[in-house]
């Protein structure tokens, strides 16, 4: 069994959604993920993008 492009999308979304979930506790300066709002909007995306 192989993985299909889709399961490859939905692994690199995930990535990044921890990847921002991690930046985001840990205080980093990014202008997009600086709040709460704007972390939890950019994850809420990008789990519209791999669902």
């Amino acid at each position: 069994m192989r993985l299909t492009w889709k399961d490859a999308l939905a692994t690199v979304v995930a990535a990044a959604n921890v990847a921002i979930y991690v930046a985001f506790t840990q205080g980093a300066d990014v202008p997009v993920i600086d709040g709460v709002r704007g972390a939890a909007g950019a994850i809420l995306l990008l789990g519209m993008v791999g669902g």
